[in-house]
């Protein structure tokens, strides 16, 4: 292990430590912001991922800001760290769902999609300039040739979302998150095989982790996928649940 890898190492540490403390120490008043607004405080807990904590201030900021406060209409989520957490459904037709508000390509959903969209310009680029190959490059350590394979899988995993976030069926949320780690374990092979380490390596590699994880948790815990993809809701807590932690 020479000095230079030693060097990067330490210093993408420092900034991972820098990055927990801050989430640290924000996460009991973002816990107790989101409680008092009556939404289910361990949502909180996402600050935790690495590198993130600036984007879900601003997340929550704009959801505390502009969002409708549960707590103004009486409603009292869970409080429990297993607010986290649903994994008790009841299912609807589809008829039923549809009558809903959280139904259809609203809300995140529709923030992915027009993403996806945006995003479909630049990842062809990507693919066929040059300058766009060389980003894949420096972002993740690799030569040219492996480069291009990236360019491929960002496209198809691109054109994917497209195609499916429109398509309202029970298959397309597994769809979208068994793509997202089919395209995560590619990219990790390619760097540990082939890429050369570096801080922006690094950082790449976290990023990339937590933005599939993220999407992950989305696709299985949104209220909007289930209902829209899946026609179920969330089963009512039990009594003793929606009076832990309270």
């Amino acid at each position: 292990m020479d000095a230079s890898f030693l060097e990067i190492f330490t210093s993408f540490g420092a900034a991972l430590v820098v990055s927990l403390l801050m989430a640290v120490l924000l996460l009991y008043p973002l816990w107790r912001c989101l409680s008092r607004a009556g939404f289910a405080p361990a949502w909180s807990l996402i600050i935790l991922i690495p590198f993130l904590w600036p984007v879900t201030i601003t997340a929550v900021g704009g959801m505390l800001a502009f969002g409708k406060w549960p707590a103004l209409s009486g409603a009292s989520p869970a409080t429990s760290w297993k607010a986290l957490s649903r994994n008790r459904w009841v299912d609807l037709t589809r008829e039923e769902a549809a009558q809903a508000e959280l139904y259809g390509l609203g809300g995140w959903l529709l923030v992915i999609l027009i993403v996806s969209i945006c995003s479909a310009p630049i990842v062809i680029w990507q693919h066929y300039s040059p300058d766009g190959l060389q980003s894949y490059q420096d972002s993740y350590g690799l030569g040219a040739e492996h480069a291009i394979y990236l360019s491929y899988i960002s496209i198809v995993v691109n054109v994917l979302f497209i195609i499916c976030l429109p398509v309202k069926r029970r298959w397309v949320p597994a769809t979208l998150v068994v793509a997202l780690w089919v395209d995560l374990l590619i990219i990790g092979g390619l760097i540990l095989a082939y890429g050369t380490v570096s801080l922006t390596v690094l950082v790449s590699a976290t990023i990339l982790l937590s933005s599939v994880f993220l999407y992950t948790w989305y696709f299985l815990q949104s209220k909007r996928v289930n209902l829209t993809y899946r026609t179920r809701v969330p089963a009512p807590l039990e009594p003793e649940t929606r009076q832990a932690g309270g």
